[in-house]
């Protein structure tokens, strides 16, 4: 019996109900899809990367961009879960002004950048956001923490 109960447990992690978001013009649910990659830069990005529906309670696409000294150092993309992805962007704010975890200026070299966004717009949120600026992002704060979601 308990093998059983092992194998239901499985199929149903297996197949977990696509999440979905009103769709504002007409109000109607969509499934959402996220572009998947985890890359040092865009070009990578789009190289490995692929979409895929977000499954569960993972309803929005996340974007993660980290800069050292200044140079791009690792894009990361995929479906998470609401919740999740605004808790870790609270983070690019985190600390004194000098402090902040996000400092997409391309000035900025004095210490390491992350930076994260969330959004559930339309499937390519996440690659069309960080194609500002040629693969490196917004370069200003208040892209990284505009509200992005449906």
């Amino acid at each position: 019996m308990k093998i059983f109960s092992l194998v239901v447990v499985i199929i149903q992690g297996q197949y977990a109900p696509t999440a979905s978001v009103p769709d504002t013009t007409t109000g109607e649910f969509r499934e959402v899809s996220c572009w998947h990659c985890d890359a040092v830069n865009m070009t990578q990005c789009d190289m490995i990367g692929e979409m895929k529906p977000c499954l569960g309670e993972n309803d929005v696409c996340m974007i993660e961009v980290r800069k050292r000294e200044g140079e791009l150092e690792q894009i990361c993309m995929g479906c998470k879960s609401r919740r999740a992805c605004l808790d870790n962007k609270k983070q690019n704010a985190r600390g004194r002004w000098r402090n902040h975890q996000c400092r997409p200026e391309p000035w900025w070299k004095k210490a390491p950048s992350v930076c994260r966004q969330c959004c559930n717009d339309s499937d390519n949120c996440a690659r069309d956001f960080v194609l500002l600026n040629d693969g490196f992002g917004p370069f200003d704060q208040s892209e990284w923490n505009e509200d992005l979601l449906l």
